[in-house]
């Protein structure tokens, strides 16, 4: 796995070994940042499953100012941070070691606030739709949602209020939706 453009192009990222975490293919992750290529520059991130860090890291590379990962396992964080360090971009993240449901719940009312949140939830879970519910409070005007998810699996054209998707993606066995908030 690599870093695909920016200021860290050509970066190999580790990743976790085994089943349970699933690392965005190239082809996705290429598709996902030609959709919020123009949305990037001084982005605050989300990147909520974080798993190796790929997304956030990409962000960043592309013109994110910060992104905040959240994973709930400690190898997991572990990679998350030998990552960072291999970019020397330890003042442009936050590491939080916690459930994503946790985190979205705990402190509401924070001053943290996203622009861009990448969701890629363990598939045949409902941890993606519980989510999007609980996001609203932690987006800033006009953030962009981007859900990777099992390809035939329903995710709702409206989740709250004002969050709405955008735009459907096809990758194979991946779809991957944008919502506009």
């Amino acid at each position: 796995m690599r870093i695909i453009s920016g200021e860290y192009k050509g970066i190999k990222l580790e990743t976790l070994q085994g089943e349970e975490t699933r690392p965005t293919t190239d082809r996705v992750k290429e598709g996902i940042f030609n959709a919020i290529q123009f949305d990037l520059q001084s982005a605050k991130i989300l990147d909520l499953f974080a798993g190796s860090g790929q997304m956030g890291i990409e962000a960043l590379s592309r013109g994110a100012t910060h992104c905040t990962f959240i994973e709930r396992e400690s190898k997991a964080i572990e990679i998350i941070e030998k990552n960072i360090k291999k970019i020397e971009a330890e003042d442009k993240v936050k590491v939080v070691l916690s459930g994503a449901l946790s985190y979205l719940k705990k402190n509401v009312n924070t001053s943290e606030k996203y622009s861009i949140v990448f969701l890629d939830p363990p598939y045949n879970t409902n941890l993606l739709s519980k989510a999007l519910v609980n996001l609203s409070e932690r987006l800033l005007p006009e953030a962009k949602v981007i859900c990777e998810y099992e390809k035939g699996k329903f995710i709702p054209a409206q989740i709250i209020t004002n969050l709405s998707l955008y735009k459907t993606y096809n990758y194979g066995k991946i779809e991957v939706a944008i919502y506009n908030f």
